[in-house]
């Protein structure tokens, strides 16, 4: 993922993100539908490293084929509640 401003003096200037990490989120978003969290396995990985116990409470599903990716994408949803 690059993030930064992208452009230049002569140009516009914008905070911007783009590679195929936010590409994916993008994806991941539409899967989501209304009040669930999908992660990809980058982040999910995170969550093992940082938060173990939240990783733990995490429910694998089922590969999805998302554009723009040749392989299907494992994901997993996390778990929440309104008191988070």
């Amino acid at each position: 993922m690059t993030v930064g401003l992208m452009g230049s003096e002569a140009h516009i200037m914008n905070y911007t993100v783009f590679g195929r990490e936010v590409n994916l989120a993008s994806r991941l978003e539409g899967v989501s539908g209304r009040s669930r969290i999908i992660v990809g396995e980058g982040t999910y990985s995170e969550l093992v490293q940082h938060a173990p116990e939240m990783a733990r409470q995490c429910r694998n599903l089922e590969p999805v084929a998302v554009k723009g990716f040749r392989q299907t994408v494992n994901i997993y949803e996390v778990p929440w509640t309104d008191a988070c």
